[in-house]
């Protein structure tokens, strides 16, 4: 949880600000915390929401809390999960799970029913139906109005994490053999996306990446999905026949759409690179939260997501990675504020 949210929410906790009849409960409930998190979460783990305040008791009993693994979540899925009760198709997806709320109703436990997969992404939804005890509908990003009131978007919160994977057979020792040992590669993430330009979209829509390793990366042939599924997406190529896609380390790229136009300050180093449709994707970024994109390279394996955490409302502003070398999460993502609020091909303090 980033710092400022953490503020934000111990202030909630603890305001006795009013805006209605005394006595009435305006304020909106938010998730303060997920457990467990990481990339090395045990298999055998229970998963755990915690609220802000208590919570209607339909949020176990419908459910509204849900588990399913990261590559079964798509649009479709949440929207369906925000309109209860959930369809038995996507009932099929989610983890088995017995499911209880704590004598606060402040927490909520899932209790898988068997261990969970080793070395497998999974993502918690809390639909946007959970309200609280008055009714109130859960937000996400909260913040406080001017007149000193939480507020905030009323939406699902999603919590990315990864259990650990098995360990190898000690009879296999990788190590024996260096010819086992592949040189360091490329290291590529994302670094920022932007799905809500000034002006048409496909003229300003791009994707950041950043190679944080220590040898170049030939982009082409790798993919880039809306799906949230490793393997599948546009093929990613050059721009014209005479353009490169070879990614240096600690360079900047941009992913676009054929229809792009590159702004005036962009650095000429900057490498550009193409989906091969006018559009970056399909049918063009989403604005509202939860399209995830996955960054494969060309043996169809994921290099990075971002798991669709930011509603980019505001025109021109993009959504960029905290800490570039962290997993993805909500809490390593944050919407740019300060002017200027999207930075392409340029990382601020990097390297």
């Amino acid at each position: 949880m980033n710092s400022l949210r953490a503020l934000l929410i111990g202030f909630f906790m603890c305001s006795c600000v009013e805006s209605g009849p005394p006595g009435v409960d305006i304020q909106p409930p938010v998730v303060v915390s997920f457990s467990p998190e990481g990339q090395e979460v045990d298999t055998e783990s229970s998963i755990t929401v915690s609220f802000s305040e208590a919570v209607d008791s339909s949020v176990a009993q419908d459910p509204l809390v849900f588990v399913l693994h990261y590559q079964d979540a798509d649009k479709e899925f949440f929207n369906d999960a925000d309109r209860p009760p959930l369809a038995s198709k996507r009932q099929k997806l989610l983890v088995p799970c017995s499911i209880e709320a704590s004598p606060s109703k402040e927490r909520v436990l899932l209790l898988p029913d068997d261990s969970l997969d080793p070395g497998q992404d999974y993502l918690v939804v809390v639909s946007a139906a959970v309200t609280d005890l008055a009714g109130n509908p859960i937000v996400t990003d909260p913040y406080l109005d001017d007149k000193g009131i939480m507020v905030g978007e009323r939406g699902h919160v999603l919590h990315h994490f990864r259990t650990r994977q098995e360990p190898d057979d000690p009879g296999d020792d990788p190590g024996d053999d260096p010819g086992d040992n592949p040189p360091e590669d490329g290291h590529v993430v994302l670094s920022e996306v932007l799905a809500n330009p000034v002006g048409t979209e496909s003229h300003g829509e791009y994707v950041e990446i950043v190679n944080l390793g220590a040898s170049p990366v030939d982009l082409a042939g790798w993919l880039l999905g809306d799906k949230a599924i490793a393997g599948e997406g546009d093929e990613i190529g050059p721009c014209d026949d005479s353009a490169e896609t070879i990614l240096e380390p600690g360079a900047v790229a941009l992913i676009v759409g054929l229809a792009f136009v590159k702004p005036d300050d962009l650095a000429e180093d900057v490498l550009v690179v193409c989906t091969g449709r006018n559009n970056l994707t399909p049918r063009g970024l989403k604005n509202e939260k939860g399209e995830v994109l996955v960054l494969s390279d060309y043996e169809g394996q994921e290099a990075d997501r971002y798991g669709g955490w930011l509603s980019m409302s505001r025109d021109g502003c993009s959504a960029s990675k905290v800490d570039l070398s962290a997993e993805d999460s909500r809490e390593n993502w944050q919407l740019g504020e300060d002017e200027p609020c999207a930075t392409p091909g340029w990382i601020p303090g990097w390297p």
